[in-house]
């Protein structure tokens, strides 16, 4: 098994100089969201869209237990069930 020789040295570096990322000590997960969201307004819509199909989900998870026990309290064992 042969192995090709590596020109020059080899440097490995780690931390955050070796991914050319500015550290932000006053922002945070936030900032980067906000920065995201700016660079990109497709994510604005589609932000949009999730948190409105989550706050249906949600109503939906209160809504339906009140619904049927008001069906099961009225209807089934009401004065005409």
């Amino acid at each position: 098994m042969s192995t090709l020789p590596l020109e020059g040295p080899v440097v490995e570096e780690t931390g955050p100089d070796a991914l050319d990322v500015d550290p932000d000590p006053e922002g945070g997960a936030l900032t980067a969201f906000r920065r995201i969201v700016g660079a990109m307004p497709e994510l604005r819509h589609g932000l949009a869209v999730t948190l409105v199909l989550a706050l249906a989900m949600a109503a939906g998870r209160v809504v339906v237990p009140i619904l049927l026990q008001q069906v099961i309290d009225r209807g089934l064992l009401g004065p005409d069930g």
